[in-house]
């Protein structure tokens, strides 16, 4: 960051009141970018400073001008010969450039820019749509009232819109970041768009306008549509406690359902046949009694149902695959199902 000031004196009451600072520099590359700050003073002495970024590595040559704003247009008063200046820091990103203001970053859904126009990373609906852009104000006179817009359309041609605006008053690159829900399955065109305030005060217009991006949503699955195939050709192994006055905790453990005898239908009444038959010392034949599990949420799950039976089992299997999985051992049977028995 380069920062210039001068200190100037009005030697009457008639001099200029309307002043201007500016800054020229000559790039490295040649090229050449100025900029400028005006103020209006009344004091005898004042001082004008400006600050302008340094964001190219390499020789700079800086050029001051101190001029009279004549209704509009800058009457050079002083000239301050060129001083060279050396920036050793790296460049920063300019993926794009409109003016004094560059665009460093993108990163919509976990994509960055430049990007194929297809967004690759996997989304299952209902999801959220995240967005971040990078820019960087290059020079003081550069807009400080940006908005980052983002349009959303789907198949069939509905088109959603969200918006979020920052103001970035620095010459350091910021961020401005969104977060959208997309709750239906289908594919997505999603097109962004940088906005600022360019100096009319009335509206925003258009900085930069990304290319569109594909994102494919998929549509989540039902935990037993993909739990029953996977449980028709694995037993599973079930551990149930009975705690009893009389005998203590008594533990039984036996394999439900065998490959050959697995339906859904009538696999309650198949559980608790299993159960007497394997506390039948414990049990009377009219006893009553009531099972549960604990679920990844640490309850306490009564199974009354078929369905509730398989979900008890999905999610035995879904907590046995991961492990599997981690450990990368293999998809044998492992840890039982714990399941607890009380009289009622």
């Amino acid at each position: 960051m380069l920062r210039c000031i001068v200190a100037l004196e009005r030697l009457d009451l008639d001099s200029p009141v309307s002043l201007a600072l500016i800054a020229r520099n000559r790039l490295p590359d040649g090229t050449t970018r100025a900029a400028v700050v005006r103020r209006y003073v009344e004091d005898l002495v004042f001082t004008l400073g400006i600050e302008v970024p340094l964001t190219e590595a390499g020789d700079h040559s800086v050029e001051l001008i101190v001029a009279e704003d004549v209704e509009g247009s800058l009457v050079p008063i002083f000239v301050i010969p060129n001083r060279s200046v050396f920036a050793s820091n790296p460049p920063m990103p300019r993926l794009m450039e409109s003016g004094s203001v560059v665009l460093c970053g993108v990163d919509i859904c976990g994509t960055r820019f430049p990007w194929s126009s297809y967004c690759n990373a996997p989304y299952t609906a209902p999801c959220k749509l995240n967005a971040t852009v990078a820019l960087a104000r290059t020079w003081d006179d550069a807009p400080k009232d940006f908005a980052l817009l983002i349009r959303c359309v789907a198949e069939n041609g509905e088109c959603k819109s969200a918006i979020v605006r920052r103001d970035i008053k620095g010459l350091i690159p910021a961020t401005i970041g969104l977060e959208a829900p997309l709750e239906a399955a289908g594919t997505y065109v999603i097109t962004a768009y940088v906005l600022a305030d360019l100096g009319n005060g009335e509206h925003l217009e258009e900085v930069f306008a990304l290319p569109s991006l594909t994102l494919n949503v998929s549509a989540a699955l039902n935990s037993r549509e993909i739990a029953h195939p996977t449980f028709a050709i694995e037993p599973v192994s079930i551990k149930i406690a009975l705690v009893d006055a009389g005998n203590g905790t008594v533990i039984r453990r036996f394999t439900f359902p065998t490959a050959e005898r697995f339906v859904s239908d009538g696999m309650f009444d198949e559980l608790i046949s299993a159960v007497r038959s394997s506390f039948r010392l414990e049990l009377s034949p009219a006893s009553s009694f009531r099972l549960t599990y604990t679920d990844d949420e640490g309850d306490d799950v009564v199974v009354s149902s078929d369905s509730e039976v398989v979900d008890a089992l999905a999610l035995h299997h879904l907590h046995h695959r991961r492990n599997s999985d981690a450990s990368g051992a293999s998809s044998a049977p492992g840890r039982a199902l714990r399941m607890s028995l009380t009289r009622v």
